[in-house]
């Protein structure tokens, strides 16, 4: 069956999703938003503590961040030498990681024959549905020095000046994000066709999926997401003769979010008219 999906996340005093600047993400009109790949990231990380195997994440060997190759390679083992053709690799990834089987792949590792594949679940840009969120700058002095390269014009060419270093988090005082994401399973009914013993995304699938996104930013563990929570989630499921006859992909736009006596309301009566 399809399956709709709103997935909101509550920030307090944190940074769900920043920019290069450290700051947070913003549309043209100042909005601030989350990319797919941060909600993908956490439950990617999920997944992987609940004890899926993982493809897409970061490893590190003595020599440094494995490629895709080497990646791949460290968790299929020897059967790599009879991967030839493209249905080779398809095989193995569909059948062995749970990334691959929710979100597709770009497949291009070398040595091996590239294509990609649409995901079964694909992940919207969400939007803070909150109304007056600030941006808090919180300066650090760490106890450590560091060089500076500037030299004081009274001391000589070899001397270097040396003061602790200056640092910034850059936080956000309230938000809640809120994501669109759609599961179409019919995406793999040709690669059901061309997999031997492939089922396409299965039931299971769904459930495994679902039990992670309930709770994967809640249990990300770094400085900038302490203060980032799942809060909300709804799943709207079709029956089996709707298929892909609806459209259902933007149901956040109707969703208001805003504080009420000290707690936070999600505002579903345009949603539920709709639905």
């Amino acid at each position: 069956n399809m399956a709709y999906m709103l997935i909101g996340i509550r920030v307090r005093m944190a940074m769900w999703n920043a920019s290069f600047s450290k700051y947070a993400k913003q549309n043209s009109m100042g909005e601030e938003y989350g990319s797919p790949q941060a909600l993908g990231f956490a439950i990617k990380e999920q997944l992987h503590r609940d004890g899926y195997n993982i493809l897409y994440r970061k490893q590190v060997n003595d020599k440094g961040v494995m490629d895709l190759k080497a990646v791949f390679e460290s968790k299929i083992g020897s059967v790599n030498k009879a991967l030839k053709t493209e249905k080779d690799v398809k095989e193995i990834l569909f059948k062995k990681f749970t990334d691959i089987v929710n979100f597709g792949t770009t497949f291009t590792a070398k040595g091996y024959p590239s294509f990609g594949v649409t995901g079964a679940v694909q992940i919207g840009v969400a939007q803070n549905k909150f109304k007056g969120t600030e941006t808090i700058v919180n300066d650090m002095l760490p106890c450590f020095s560091a060089e500076n390269a500037k030299k004081k014009k009274d001391e000589k060419d070899d001397e270097k000046l040396t003061s602790n270093t200056l640092g910034e988090q850059i936080l956000l005082d309230k938000a809640h994000f809120l994501y669109d994401v759609t599961l179409n399973p019919f995406q793999y009914k040709d690669l059901v066709k061309e997999l031997d013993d492939f089922n396409g995304y299965t039931e299971e699938d769904y459930n495994v999926f679902k039990k992670a996104s309930m709770r994967a930013v809640s249990n990300l563990n770094s400085k900038s997401k302490k203060g980032c929570t799942n809060e909300f989630a709804m799943y709207v499921e079709t029956n089996d003769d709707v298929k892909d006859t609806i459209d259902l992909n933007c149901l956040g736009e109707y969703v208001e979010v805003y504080e009420k006596d000290s707690k936070t309301v999600y505002d579903l009566i345009e949603l539920a008219s709709l639905l």
